[in-house]
Order: structure tokens, then sequence, then C-alpha cells
């Protein structure tokens, strides 16, 4: 069920706004919005059923994806725009939707406790976000580490880094990220978008990517992973028995690398993501503690 609340058109909110006054700090911020209400309605209906759900958006901009959200009735919507000259647009709709639990923050998304800040309700939360693009990698690292927290997210980034998000094994987009998601989550992309779908246009393609997670993973393996991968990948053409080094003395990696049934010649981007988590395992020891 959706409710629907008379509010001023976006474009007339940015314009009366003035967001796109300077189209430097727009950049700098990684600001690029979406406007046509069919679109944003569309990102929204492919997050799943809203109602009675609690939602976190984040970047919300001129409020475009926030409107959508409140019109499907959540339980609870947490919104967090850091910059300011948005916040004048995004105020209005506490009063707009009274019903509903409508938190606004203020602040970098990366400089909350995300922790503490979804306590309320106990449940799962859905996140909706057009990332910006200048951080959107490390917004998706911090879910990443807090995914208990969450039941699915729906999310858009340069079409280049969901690809790499996405990516299988053995592509030339494979990589630490792919690895890291894909060992939490399973995803899928549900949309592409031109540059002239936003205000201003990007010089990208961008993607919305749906991503659930896994129900039975190891989540505790998370940061053994982090650091296999960010060593693993730091130089694509090396073999492992050179990459791994660091984490591993020189014999005891190639009983490391044999208890795991992987040849020491190959390189990082041919190893499946259940071949990281094996070697996540044998790192995952009392000498070593990267959480």
């Amino acid at each position: 069920m959706t409710t629907n609340v008379h509010l001023p058109r976006l474009a007339e909110v940015i314009r009366d706004s003035s967001l796109l006054r300077d189209q430097r700090r727009a950049k700098s911020l990684g600001q690029h919005f979406l406007t046509d209400p069919s679109i944003l309605s569309r990102i929204v209906d492919l997050a799943g059923p809203l109602e009675g759900k609690a939602v976190l958006e984040i970047g919300s901009g001129p409020g475009g994806l926030t409107r959508e959200i409140l019109k499907r009735n959540p339980s609870h919507l947490i919104a967090v725009e850091k910059d300011p000259d948005c916040w004048t647009a995004l105020k209005p709709l506490l009063d707009a939707y009274p019903s509903i639990h409508y938190l606004f923050i203020g602040v970098d998304f990366l400089q909350l406790d995300v922790s503490s800040l979804l306590l309320s309700p106990n449940r799962p939360w859905h996140v909706i976000a057009n990332l910006p693009y200048n951080v959107g990698t490390e917004i998706l690292i911090r879910l990443l580490r807090k995914i208990h927290h969450f039941a699915a997210f729906t999310l858009m980034f340069q079409k280049e880094v969901a690809e790499r998000i996405l990516a299988p094994c053995g592509t030339k987009e494979y990589g630490r990220l792919s690895v890291l998601v894909q060992h939490l989550t399973t995803g899928r992309r549900v949309m592409t978008l031109p540059p002239g779908a936003f205000t201003p246009p990007p010089k990208v393609f961008s993607s919305v990517i749906h991503l659930v997670p896994k129900p039975d993973v190891d989540r505790s393996l998370t940061p053994y992973l982090e650091k296999v991968t960010e060593v693993a990948f730091q130089v694509r053409r090396k073999m492992l028995r050179q990459s791994l080094l660091s984490l591993w003395p020189k014999d005891e990696l190639g009983k490391v690398l044999d208890q795991c049934k992987i040849e020491a010649e190959r390189r990082p981007e041919t190893l499946s993501v259940a071949e990281f988590e094996a070697l996540a395992t044998q790192l995952r020891t009392p000498s070593y503690d990267f959480s």
C-alpha cells in the first residue's frame, strides 16, 4: 500500500533550495540527483515490500527516494544526509508523514556508530541509497561489517563499481570487493541508468544492485577475509607464493596452500570465493587479530 501526500516537485525543490548553484561543490560531494518520479518509484519497488519495515536511507539529497520510501508506509525510516544545503528539503517530510517513525540525521554516514543507530527497532533494516560516487565503496564496506543489522540492500553505484561487486571469478573486474560482497551476500543487478537520468549528469552510467545477506555465512571470518584479499590483490599479477608471504613465512605458506588445495602458481583473480574463505580460515588463529 502507498500513501500519497502533496509535495512540491523535486525539480522545484532543487531550484528553490539552490542545491546546484555551485557545480564544483556538487561534484566534490558526488551529488547527482534523480528527479524522475517513475525512476525513483521503480528503485524503491525493487527493494521489495516496505510496509511495516525499518528502512535506512544513506545520502538522501533533496529527498527523491525518501518520498517514495515514505509513501510505502515503513514503520521506521532513518534518512542520513551530510550536506546542509539539502536539509531544508528533507525536514518538511517530517510533518508530511506523522504516522511513521522518521528520523533525519544531518551528518556524514561514515562518522556514525551504525550499531547504536539501528538498535531500535530490534529487527533487520532495509538499506536503500543512491550512494555518493566518491565514497560509495567505503560505505558498502562499512555496511558489510555490520551486516547482522540488515535484511537487504538496494544500492546505486557507478556501473563499473557495480560490475566489480558482482563480478564472477576469473574476470578482469573480479577483485577484493567482489570476494567480500559475495562472501556475505547474494546479489544481482536490477537496473542501469544513463547519465541523462541525473541532475547534473555524471560522465558514467549507473547501476542499481540488490544484495541479500546469506543466512548461514560465518561472519567471524570476514576480518580475516579482508586481510587475505587486501594482500592478495595488492599486485594482481603476482603469484600467490609471492603475494601471500607477508601473511605466512615461505615454508608455512606452502603448507597453507596445500591444506587449501590451491596451487602456489595461481594468481588471485583465479581463486573462487570459497578458496579465499579457505585461506581466511587458515589465517584465523590466536596469533592474528584483524577485527
